[in-house]
């Protein structure tokens, strides 16, 4: 059986993560991956976020500062001390203390748009997240004469954030196109400065 995220992982193993993984006979299928609540809230997975999720057990930067979220993440039995829904919860939080039902709504629906898959907490808190709702129409309205609306991610693309949690890039269009760059990043150093891929190197 041929394994289509062989050279990503040994990608990460060769640059110093710890990376114990699943077979491919025993890789963890979507409903045993992702607990029911998850997949209430999240229907729109992409199949190869499953298939690479489901390969890992553990996979860890030496540091112990940046990870990809496995099963254990996502039903709370990890033993980490940070969540799956880490930035949320923080950003929740920050709106409860200020009585800001609005603030709370706009947090809730930015979540419910993007489900995050690694946790970097190195330095700035930091996230790579796939986009699981389509993008929402856009209106210029409020722009000034002449200025366009910037679209938002479509569904299925990977958005990075750092520092301010809900200020997204694009990264890749899709979940299996940006496990090609960050393999590709990993084994190039010509590739590994600057953008945020640079941090998982």
């Amino acid at each position: 059986m041929t394994d289509p995220y062989r050279g990503v992982l040994d990608a990460l193993a060769g640059a110093g993560w710890t990376v114990r993984e699943r077979s491919v006979e025993q890789a963890l299928p979507w409903s045993r991956l992702w607990p029911a609540p998850l997949r209430e809230r999240y229907p729109n997975m992409p199949s190869a976020l499953t298939g690479f999720l489901g390969r890992l057990d553990e996979c860890v930067n030496e540091d112990d500062t940046a990870w990809f979220l496995t099963a254990a993440d996502y039903a709370g039995t990890s033993g980490s001390s940070w969540a799956w829904n880490a930035w949320e919860q923080l950003e929740l939080e920050s709106c409860a203390e200020r009585n800001d039902a609005e603030c709370a709504a706009e947090v809730r629906q930015f979540w419910n748009d993007y489900l995050p898959f690694y946790t970097d907490v190195g330095g700035d808190y930091g996230y790579f997240a796939v986009r699981v709702t389509g993008p929402k129409p856009v209106t210029d309205e409020w722009l000034p004469p002449g200025v366009r609306p910037l679209p938002e991610p479509r569904l299925g693309a990977v958005v990075h954030a750092e520092g301010d949690l809900r200020a997204i890039s694009e990264v890749a269009p899709s979940f299996s196109e940006f496990l090609d760059f960050l393999a590709a990043a990993m084994r190039d150093p010509r590739q590994r400065s600057g953008g945020p891929l640079a941090g998982m190197i």
